[in-house]
């Protein structure tokens, strides 16, 4: 049931900035590129297509960095129409104006080859304007990347292709999936995305890794962005300036579900970040049922990016987990294993000691690590063997 469903949002009752709320201000962005063509399908859609178009036009501006990135960007911008226009402008004036009328006309031996002041115009008012450019590209970079003193941090892990958010040096843990979504259905996608839930008015810095390939992790609306790279940690830091629910992209390409590698910040007053704090950081409390507990693992730490719950594999995924507790499997050096606590704990802390036949060295390192995640997820494992039987 709903109620049941370990996917559900984790703020807590009361909280301005409900999961399952699509707040005002919470933008169309990751959905243009699917909702476009159904917009435009239907005349009756027109006002809707207007309203998503000027939503893109920029994002709200909601950090302390966001008016520089913006000014110091249409500075740019509008110096490069400026001088656009006024070289078509020029070009197609002296095109036009000093053609060859006649095939035998020649070239006025009189018409000047050469005019310091214009070589010394376009040198010294091009110099003149990358000045500032630098200037406030590079005092603005300075801001993103001096993180303040005081700030509270979160990890972040990004793995294809989903986000995990790491409170109170690993105490608390949430995630996301994102599976068959219906993307003309903005409630049923945000309801399944991970959210990352910040105090508002408070420095956060992210420390971010990635167990995979390279992502990006990107929050339009406070124009913070930073690469989050396999094998190091990289930080960025923004402050909230509002209550609200915001996007969250991954923008460097990372495989076939890029596109979905989703999220959502959720910006609320201080005494509602706690009460989540709160909840998230006692998982066993959170789910006393272990297989509860394990399904919640299975959905929200990047399980169903490679294994499925229905007996069909993922191409170029890991086996499935319906019906396999109990049985013997095979590995790539031709031993055999009966599939047990001792064999997901195994598969979990050391994968590629074991590699199934007929499966890829795909599985990350450092999944689980507490003693109550073990036992969730091998007592979900073992509960749908049972219900597989039934």
């Amino acid at each position: 049931s709903e109620g049941d469903d370990p996917r559900r949002d984790l703020t807590p009752e009361g909280s301005s900035c409900s999961g399952q709320e699509v707040h005002s201000k919470l933008g169309s962005h990751q959905f243009g590129a699917t909702m476009l063509p159904t917009m435009l399908a239907s005349d009756s859609n027109t006002d809707h297509w207007l309203n998503w178009f000027w939503q893109q036009m920029p994002p709200q501006q909601l950090s302390p960095f966001a008016k520089g990135v913006d000014a110091t960007y249409y500075f740019i911008y509008y110096v490069c129409v400026f001088f656009f226009v006024l070289i078509m402008v020029a070009m197609t004036y002296f095109c036009i104006r000093y053609r060859r009328r006649h095939p035998g006309e020649t070239v006025d031996k009189n018409a000047p080859t050469h005019s310091s002041f214009l070589e010394a115009a376009w040198s010294i008012i091009p110099s003149i304007l990358v000045v500032p450019m630098f200037y406030w590209g590079f005092t603005d970079f300075m801001d993103m990347r001096s993180m303040p003193d005081g700030a509270y941090n979160i990890g972040v892990t990004g793995q294809k292709w989903n986000w995990t958010f790491s409170y109170g040096n690993g105490k608390g843990i949430v995630g996301g999936k994102l599976e068959n979504a219906d993307w003309h259905d903005k409630k049923s996608i945000i309801k399944d995305l991970p959210m990352l839930h910040v105090p508002v008015k408070t420095d956060i810095v992210l420390t971010m890794n990635s167990k995979d390939v390279l992502h990006s992790f990107y929050i339009p609306v406070f124009r913070a962005k930073q690469d989050v790279v396999p094998g190091r940690y990289t930080k960025m830091w923004f402050r909230a300036e509002e209550p609200g629910q915001y996007d969250i992209f991954c923008t460097e390409y990372c495989g076939d579900k890029h596109s979905e590698m989703l999220a959502q910040l959720v910006v609320e007053p201080q005494e509602d970040f706690d009460k989540y704090y709160e909840k998230i950081t006692n998982l066993k409390e959170l789910y006393p049922d272990p297989v509860k507990r394990g399904e919640y693992i299975y959905n929200t730490r990047g399980c169903t990016q490679c294994h499925t719950i229905d007996g069909n594999p993922k191409a170029n995924g890991g086996p499935s987990f319906l019906g396999a507790w109990g049985t013997e499997v095979e590995f790539e050096d031709g031993t055999k294993a009966k599939m047990d606590e001792n064999y997901i704990r195994e598969s979990i802390v050391n994968p590629q000691a074991k590699i199934r036949k007929g499966f890829g060295k795909i599985m990350s390192v450092g999944l689980l690590s507490k003693e109550e995640e073990f036992e969730g997820i091998i007592a979900y494992i073992r509960d749908l063997n049972e219900k597989n039987k039934k």
